[in-house]
């Protein structure tokens, strides 16, 4: 028998900071010094003309207001990345393969005899000779292919990433990257300090930069003493980091020419930075760059399919609950041609959704004191590897020209449906049966109104499974919820229960209505978010 107490999961009241995600910290809000002054811009420019372009794109220095919100105390690591790889299938990066690559190389001139005498047998032209191109055999093979983390790699930052790849971790992990200004935030709280741990400057115990001269960037947490007062590690040094943010100028923005001295006299030059919101900033340099880049000011810019054994990233969370994720389904599963081709205009900032995640420790570390003040290892603190993360969210239409529910009725036969909404689900359901995924919901007439059903289709139409309503209506809309029913023995189906709205033009008036999903028994379990 299905359980006879439901777990009732609703929005979180907007006062109530919702619960950290596994790894992150709070970085609290406020008004923010961002960028750099033009007068300290010249005064570095001078010194590093050949920055200076790069140095003016952080000009003028101006405030912003910046929320509050969760942070990865550290760059994303390789064990994290491979939680993901593992559960995804998403490509691994290339260092990741370099054995298997190695092997494909060393087979690759056999190989290619093969294929040129089996053309001259055929009496085909075998073309001109190729060469092995790793890139390409890579790319062909490193999905679910053959690929490990090196030994003892564990904790170093992940490289050899993309834009689309760090967002693609972000959105399985139930995060986001963070933008340009968040990351100022969480480097500068309200000041405008140089650096993460303030305006000094030390070779060796801050931060990994080309002054330890070493090839590869150091294991998350080497430089506690760089760290902020809230936690976080390596926001300077170590690797470049991938922001949400598009490469465009401040307000503000103008050229500035300095002139340095040359041969005896002065040479002029005219800064020209190149802003392109095609590409994305990334922010804090490496263990390849000077001080000058591990700035929090600095910003540069790389094109979103750049990869580098220097550049990574780390992940972000809004204060509000669940935003993220319906922005993340919106771009990222659906796309402005998916909802271009559904005519579908949607409520991203009033989601209703349960959440949870499933974590591990990690085995990242940093060097501690003891009672004693002796050294000692220590675990990371607010470190932990994502392993899952489960959701039910609903994200509501809006902007239906409908004022009643004949009217609506009469749109979806002219028009064959009318999209009421969005969902994605971690989690198979069985009654319907649906892949874990995201949906186009859609209402379809029938020949009356206890005929109409509501369809599920993915991103690329195809309706794949159709529900009665449970409740269809039409006037003021109420708040919206999600209510999970588990099985009391574990061998009832399970519910997933959804009190759903979709908006009309006219105010505080829509569509309301309820669908019930089945879930096979055990599937649901517990903690989550409410």
């Amino acid at each position: 028998m299905l359980a006879v107490a439901a777990l009732t999961l609703l929005l979180a009241p907007a006062e109530r900071k919702p619960t950290p995600p596994p790894g992150l910290v709070w970085v609290e809000g406020g008004r923010t010094k961002i960028g750099t002054t033009p007068d300290q811009a010249l005064q570095l420019g001078q010194k590093h003309p050949m920055l200076f372009d790069t140095l003016v794109s952080e000009t003028p220095q101006h405030e912003r207001k910046v929320d509050g919100c969760f942070v990865m105390v550290s760059e994303v690591t390789n064990e994290q990345y491979a939680a993901f790889v593992r559960a995804t299938g998403h490509r691994a990066p290339r260092s990741w393969g370099r054995a298997a690559i190695e092997a494909a190389e060393r087979e690759f001139p056999a190989a290619e005899e093969a294929r040129r005498r089996a053309a001259r047998d055929a009496g085909a032209d075998p073309g001109p000779d190729r060469r092995f191109d790793a890139d390409a055999w890579w790319s062909e093979h490193s999905s679910g292919g053959p690929w490990s983390v090196p030994a003892g790699d564990e904790c170093l930052p992940v490289v050899f990433v993309d834009h689309d790849d760090a967002r693609a971790y972000a959105r399985w992990a139930g995060l986001r990257l963070p933008s340009e200004f968040e990351y100022q935030r969480a480097g500068r709280q309200g000041s405008a300090a140089n650096y993460p741990w303030g305006n000094e400057w030390d070779d060796v115990e801050l931060c990994a930069t080309q002054a330890l001269r070493e090839s590869r960037p150091r294991a998350v947490g080497s430089f506690p003493k760089g760290a902020t007062r809230a936690g976080l590690q390596d926001l300077a040094g170590n690797v470049w980091e991938w922001t949400a943010s598009p490469y465009e100028a401040f307000p503000g923005y103008e050229e500035l020419q300095v002139r340095v001295p040359k041969d005896g006299t002065t040479q002029v030059i005219d800064s020209i930075a190149r802003f392109d919101p095609n590409r994305r900033v990334i922010v804090g340099g490496s263990f390849q760059s000077g001080k000058l880049e591990a700035r929090v000011a600095t910003r540069r810019s790389a094109a979103r399919n750049f990869t580098s054994d220097a550049l990574g990233f780390r992940c972000a969370a809004s204060e509000r609950p669940f935003v993220d994720l319906a922005r993340n389904v919106a771009e990222l599963d659906l796309g402005a041609s998916v909802l271009a081709q559904f005519r579908l205009s949607l409520d991203l900032d009033g989601p209703l959704c349960v959440d949870r995640w499933r974590s591990l420790p990690g085995t990242a570390t940093r060097v501690g004191r003891d009672e004693n003040g002796k050294p000692r290892t220590e675990p990371l603190p607010g470190y932990a590897v994502i392993t899952a993360y489960d959701h039910v969210l609903f994200v509501a239409a809006t902007e239906l020209p409908d004022t009643t529910l004949a009217e609506l009725r009469d749109r979806a036969r002219r028009e064959g449906r009318v999209p009421l909404g969005v969902l994605s689900l971690s989690l198979p359901s069985v009654a319907p049966t649906l892949a874990a995924g995201t949906y186009v919901l859609s209402c379809l007439p029938g020949d009356a109104p206890t005929d109409d059903r509501l369809s599920f289709a993915t991103p690329t139409g195809e309706v794949v499974a159709t529900v009665p309503f449970t409740k269809l209506e039409f006037g003021k809309t109420p708040p919206g919820g999600i209510e999970l029913a588990p099985s009391a023995d574990g061998t009832a189906p399970e519910r997933i229960i959804v009190a759903a709205h979709a908006h009309s033009r006219v105010t505080q008036r829509g569509v309301s209505f309820g669908f019930v999903l089945e879930c096979a028994p055990g599937t649901l379990g517990s903690d989550w978010r409410r």
